[in-house]
């Protein structure tokens, strides 16, 4: 997967990280908002049409 969710202790969070890119993409007050939002980058990097044009040509 290529976001995870992970807990910010110092600012009682849980945020969004991107593996590949190194970026935190969101600050959520609960686990499960910040799952919800790290499926849906999943799903949007999975739907995105340059990705789909990328894979056909490969």
């Amino acid at each position: 997967m290529r976001y995870t969710v992970q807990y910010q202790k110092p600012t009682d969070h849980w945020v969004v990280l991107d593996t590949q890119s190194f970026m935190m993409l969101g600050s959520f007050r609960s686990e499960e908002d910040a799952n919800v939002a790290a499926c849906r980058f999943e799903e949007s990097v999975r739907l995105s049409p340059v990705r789909s044009r990328a894979a056909n040509v490969a």
